[in-house]
C-alpha cells in the first residue's frame, strides 16, 4: 500500500522481495503500477530482488527484466497484460541481487542490477555483452531510460564485470570505450605503445 502511495505520488519504490511467488510479485507491482494481469498456470517459482529504491517509473521495466530472468515475459493486449512462460531456458530461476548488495558465493548463474552513475548504460552495455559467458547462458541487458544494467552470469564472472565497471563509471567518462579482440600480437605490447600517445592527447 506504501509503495502504490508512493507511485501514485511520483516517489521512489522500495522494491525488494525474499523468496516471494512469482504470482505474489505480479500483484504487487500490479498494484504499483494500476495495471490489469493475468498469470498463466504454468508461470511458477520464486523470486529474490535485492535492489536500491527505484523511482516508480523503473517499476514496470524492471519488472520485465526480471521476468525474463527468471523464464517469462508478458503479452500485452486489450488493456490486460498476460505474464506467461517463455521456452525452456538454462538461467530460469537465477536470483536477483541489487547495486551495494554482495555478489553471492553459489554455483549457477546470479542476475544483478547494477545502477550507473556517469556512463550511458546502453554504451557500457555494448562493451560488456562480448565478456559475459554466452556458453553458460549469459545475458547483459539495459535500462536506458533508469541508466541501469542487468546482467545475468556466473557469481565470478560477474565479479570480474563488477570491477570492470567499478573502473569505468567514473565522473568525466563521456568517452567511448570499445573492447577490441586482438589475434596477431599482444594486448599488453599494444596498451604499453599506446599509452605514452594517449597521455599527451
Amino acid at each position: 500500500a506504501a509503495n502504490a502511495a508512493s507511485a501514485r505520488a511520483g516517489g521512489e519504490i522500495n522494491f525488494s522481495f525474499d523468496q516471494v511467488e512469482v504470482r505474489t510479485f505480479v500483484k504487487v507491482v500490479g498494484d504499483i503500477t494500476g495495471r490489469s494481469f493475468i498469470v498463466d498456470d504454468a508461470v511458477k517459482g520464486k523470486v529474490t530482488v535485492l535492489t536500491p529504491q527505484i523511482p516508480a517509473r523503473a517499476v514496470y521495466p524492471l519488472f520485465i527484466k526480471i521476468l525474463e530472468s527468471i523464464g517469462c515475459g508478458v503479452v500485452e493486449g486489450e488493456g490486460v497484460t498476460r505474464v506467461v512462460p517463455f521456452a525452456a531456458r538454462p538461467n530460469a530461476g537465477a536470483p536477483v541481487v541489487g547495486v551495494g548488495d554482495k555478489t553471492p558465493v553459489t554455483l549457477g548463474l546470479v542476475t544483478k542490477v547494477i545502477r550507473l552513475k556517469y556512463t550511458g548504460a546502453g554504451d557500457l552495455r555494448k562493451i560488456l555483452e562480448s565478456m559475459a559467458g554466452r556458453e553458460k547462458s549469459g545475458n547483459v541487458s539495459s535500462l536506458d531510460g533508469t541508466n541501469h544494467l542487468i546482467i545475468t552470469d556466473t557469481p565470478e564472472n560477474l565479479r570480474r564485470l563488477e570491477k570492470m565497471i567499478t573502473e569505468i563509471d567514473q565522473p568525466g567518462s563521456g568517452t567511448v570505450y570499445e573492447v577490441v579482440r586482438l589475434t596477431f600480437v599482444d594486448a599488453k605490447e599494444i596498451a604499453e605503445q599506446f599509452t605514452p600517445v594517449f597521455a599527451r592527447a
